[in-house]
């Protein structure tokens, strides 16, 4: 086969994002949903959630694992943030710790009543994981840090 070209070198690249967008995979890419929590109020009843779509299902019930990293109001009690109905782990760094160790569930939920003392802005950082590789940590993984604002 003869060629006429001069170079046969790649002439323009694209991110894994941007392919996944243009070949029409966008919705299999694992996200989390909101774009911010509610703001709660002292001595009054909270209740958000936070969710994911997309990436690979989890076999055996619970679509997600999930992972708080630093979240200074989930530790001191002021509210709880539940996964699966039980307690979402926080870790002081999600992305070492074992996939085991994170909570299953489809969702957390995040109640409570907060007490006096934990009025001001509190920074809420979740991460997500999927099911995409049963036997290691190659699964898909997503984070988002929100302000969690409580006044009194």
């Amino acid at each position: 086969v003869l060629r006429f070209e001069q170079y046969d070198d790649l002439a323009e690249w694209v991110t894994l994002g941007e392919l996944q967008a243009k070949s029409g995979c966008e919705a299999l890419r694992l996200k989390i949903l909101n774009t911010e929590l509610p703001q709660g109020y002292t001595g009054r009843a909270y209740s958000a959630s936070v969710f994911a779509d997309g990436g690979v299902e989890l076999t055996g019930g619970g679509s997600y694992r999930w992972c708080l990293e630093n979240t200074h109001v989930a530790s001191s009690g002021a509210l709880e943030f539940k996964s699966g109905g039980m307690p979402t782990l926080n870790s002081s760094d999600c992305m070492n710790e074992n996939e085991s160790m994170w909570t299953r569930g489809n969702s957390i939920s995040v109640q409570g009543m907060p007490p006096s003392e934990s009025s001001g802005s509190h920074f809420v950082s979740v991460w997500v994981r999927d099911g995409n590789d049963t036997s290691g940590g190659e699964d898909n993984i997503a984070n988002k840090r929100f302000v969690l604002t409580i006044s009194d």
